[in-house]
C-alpha cells in the first residue's frame, strides 16, 4: 500500500500518467518528448504555395502536381485543404506509395489516427520495406494505444532506416516505456544518446525513464537540478 502511494506520487511529479501515451506529451521540463516526425516523403525542395497553386490550376488531374500542391498547403498550415486536394488521388486504386504516405501524414496531423494507419498500410503495399511508411504506421498505431503492434512497426522501420535514427529510437524507447518495458526502453535511449550525446529530447527522456525505473523499484527520486529545457 505504501509503495502504491509512493508510486502514484512519483507519477504526479513527472507527469507521466498521461504522457506515456503518444502525443499526450507537450515539451515541458517534466514530460517525456516524442519527436513524431516521420515526414520524409522525399528529399526535394517543396514548391512555394503560389507556384504549386499555379501549377495545380493548369494540371489539377495530375497526381504529382496535386501532391506538390498538397505539400505546399500543408507547409503553409492549411492541412485540411491539403487533405481535400490529395484525397481523390490517395483513394485511387493505383495511388503511388508517396501519395498514400503523404496522405497518411496529413491524416496524422489532423488527428485521424485510424486513417493514418490505413494509408500507411496502403503505401506499404507498394513498397513493403519503406521505412517512412513503417514509421508513420507505428505512430498511428501508438496513438491508438496499440503498443505491441506499434513496437513491431517501429522496429521494422529502424531495421530499414538509412538516415540518422535518433528520433526513431527515441519514439521506440517511449513505446517500450508505455508497455512497462523499462529496461528495454533505457537500453534504446542509451544507444540513442551514444549517437547524439547533445540531443536534449533524448537526455530529457533518459532522465525521466531512469526515474521511472527507480520508482518501479520503490525508490522515489528527488531531482537534484532543473531538467533540461527543449
Amino acid at each position: 500500500m505504501e509503495r502504491s502511494v509512493a508510486f502514484h506520487s512519483f507519477f504526479r511529479w513527472v507527469g507521466l500518467a498521461a504522457c506515456l501515451a503518444l502525443g499526450a506529451c507537450a515539451t515541458t521540463d517534466t514530460q517525456v518528448h516524442y519527436r513524431t516526425q516521420a515526414e520524409g516523403m522525399s528529399h526535394h525542395t517543396p514548391l512555394s504555395l503560389d507556384a504549386a497553386e499555379q501549377s495545380y490550376s493548369k494540371k489539377s488531374d495530375d497526381p504529382l502536381t496535386a501532391l506538390n500542391y498538397a505539400e505546399a498547403l500543408n507547409i503553409a498550415g492549411d492541412t485540411e485543404r491539403a487533405a481535400l486536394i490529395l484525397s481523390p488521388f490517395a483513394n485511387a486504386e493505383d495511388a503511388s506509395a508517396n501519395i498514400a504516405l503523404y496522405f497518411a501524414q496529413i491524416q496524422y496531423k489532423l488527428g485521424n489516427y485510424v486513417a493514418t494507419t490505413q494509408y500507411a498500410k496502403k503505401a506499404l503495399e507498394k513498397t513493403p520495406d519503406n521505412p517512412n511508411a513503417l514509421y508513420q504506421l507505428a505512430l498511428g498505431l501508438e496513438k491508438q494505444e496499440k503498443h505491441a503492434e506499434a513496437e513491431k512497426a517501429f522496429r521494422d522501420a529502424l531495421a530499414h532506416w538509412k538516415e540518422e535514427p535518433t528520433s526513431l529510437m527515441n519514439d521506440l524507447a517511449l513505446n517500450l516505456a508505455a508497455q512497462k518495458k523499462i529496461d528495454e526502453s533505457l537500453d534504446v535511449l542509451y544507444q540513442a544518446k551514444e549517437r547524439a550525446p547533445h540531443d536534449t529530447d533524448v537526455e530529457r527522456n533518459l532522465r525521466i525513464i531512469m526515474a521511472l525505473q527507480q520508482a518501479k523499484k520503490g525508490v522515489i527520486p528527488k531531482p537534484k537540478s532543473k531538467p533540461l529545457k527543449g
